[in-house]
């Protein structure tokens, strides 16, 4: 049968009280919407071993089944699924930080399609919700998916449900909540009790500070309390799904954020623009100031529509032109440009002016500047937008919203809508934020925190 079994399967396993209750169910489908560093995929990855080998191996241990290692015919096969690569890859971490040398047959986890081997010829494949097309095959025992909310809409339905059907096979389900997404319609509201709960499914909730295993994390919590935007902190600490709603940058003040303050380019130890691309509707530019302190100062915008980005007519006022009167006046360094457009990009770059594509991260680029734009306990920013300056981006910022959908609940998507401005902004603060801040914002806070 190969190498020896050896893995605890008692009541206790050393977690905090969550973790040890998740441990004793037995449901089919066990949905976890927990905040972050609540351990969520320590106990799924624990959790998926004893499936394995208790719910599953002891059952058909005895029976005659043909099966190979070498001809990739596996007694019991397992997917463990991932939104995308990166987070695929610490999903694989996790289990090897729980999974017992001894049970490990052939280890293909760095291969480009991962997979283990585990005694006796057991498969776990690792596999990427990218392109869901190509979550198909023969059926499987079990799967284990973590951040579910971040798969694609249909996923679950479409490619990886019916892979149960045939053997009746179990799931595991972890996430930090992405607003009222299709994760609370198809899978949580099966696991909580209500008008569509299946008796198969349990849901579990938990807030980050539960995890009382982490003698660090109390402090953590209330540091972040006090640091982060309140919807960031509900999301990410709480697991709350209605965090995000409404205004995106719920706490910009009109007062605080926007003001008519001098402007002395010897203030910033860079200055750089963020440019959105757009002809028939708003394209332009913003020029951002960073301060010593990571402080961001917003000194113009440039903005207009049906504008082309260079013209052989030398009197046509065009994008080109408009950047290297940003430049002469500002010193800028550099343009964070849409990377819609790469074109554009090297026009700019053949004309002279340092340009490259942005990070487009829209979630990571709206948590920078919401992080960059809380007020402190004591009325302190980090942002400011000149008044006289940037008429439209004062305007358009606190009317930037989520989108809702048609059934009315709202996701983590930017409504479409007016963004032009918003974009340029989030193109240069994030991009910038990555190469010259010396903390990114959070990481800053909690910095201050501890100094």
């Amino acid at each position: 049968m190969g190498g020896p079994i050896s893995i605890n399967f008692g009541k206790t396993i050393g977690g905090h009280r969550g973790q040890e209750e998740i441990w004793n169910d037995d449901h089919r489908f066990i949905d976890m919407m927990m905040g972050r560093r609540w351990g969520k995929d320590w106990i799924a990855s624990k959790k998926t071993l004893k499936n394995i080998y208790q719910r599953d191996f002891l059952s058909i241990k005895d029976q005659e089944i043909k099966c190979s290692m070498r001809r990739n015919m596996p007694r019991l096969l397992y997917w463990c699924v991932a939104p995308d690569y990166a987070l695929c890859r610490i999903q694989i971490k996790k289990l090897f930080e729980v999974l017992p040398d001894s049970l490990i047959q052939y280890d293909g986890s760095r291969a480009s399609q991962p997979f283990l081997w585990l005694y006796p010829e057991i498969k776990l494949e690792f596999k990427s919700a990218e392109k869901p097309e190509r979550l198909v095959g023969e059926g499987i025992n079990g799967l284990y998916i973590t951040e579910t909310a971040r798969l694609k809409k249909n996923v679950w339905n479409d490619n990886l449900r019916p892979t149960l059907a045939d053997k009746k096979g179990w799931g595991l389900f972890t996430t930090t909540p992405l607003g009222r997404n299709w994760y609370i319609d198809e899978i949580r509201s099966l696991a909580e009790p209500g008008e569509h709960h299946d008796p198969e499914w349990i849901a579990y909730y938990g807030k980050t500070i539960e995890n009382t295993k982490n003698p660090n994390l109390i402090d953590e919590v209330n540091k972040a309390k006090k640091s982060m935007p309140k919807k960031y902190f509900l999301r990410n600490y709480e697991a709350c799904p209605d965090a995000f709603q409404g205004q995106i940058y719920d706490e910009f003040s009109y007062d605080k954020h926007v003001q008519d303050f001098e402007i002395n380019l010897d203030n910033y130890k860079v200055i750089i623009g963020g440019q959105d691309w757009g002809y028939t509707h708003h394209g332009g530019f913003v020029i951002i100031g960073i301060t010593n302190d990571d402080a961001v100062d917003v000194l113009e915008e440039y903005t207009q529509d049906r504008i082309p980005v260079v013209s052989e007519n030398e009197h046509q006022d065009t994008w080109v032109k408009r950047a290297k009167e940003a430049e002469e006046k500002y010193g800028t360094e550099l343009f964070y440009c849409g990377p819609d457009q790469p074109v554009y990009i090297a026009a700019y770059r053949e004309a002279g002016i340092d340009a490259t594509a942005a990070n487009n991260s829209v979630h990571a680029g709206i948590q920078t500047i919401s992080t960059l734009m809380h007020i402190d306990e004591n009325g302190h920013t980090q942002f400011r937008i000149h008044k006289t300056n940037c008429k439209r981006l004062a305007k358009y910022l606190p009317a930037y919203s989520w989108r809702e959908a048609r059934d009315g609940e709202m996701s983590e998507e930017p409504a479409k809508v007016n963004d032009d401005e918003c974009d340029m902004l989030r193109y240069a603060v994030y991009s910038a934020a990555r190469k010259w801040f010396r903390y990114l914002p959070e990481q800053r806070n909690q910095h201050r925190e501890a100094a």
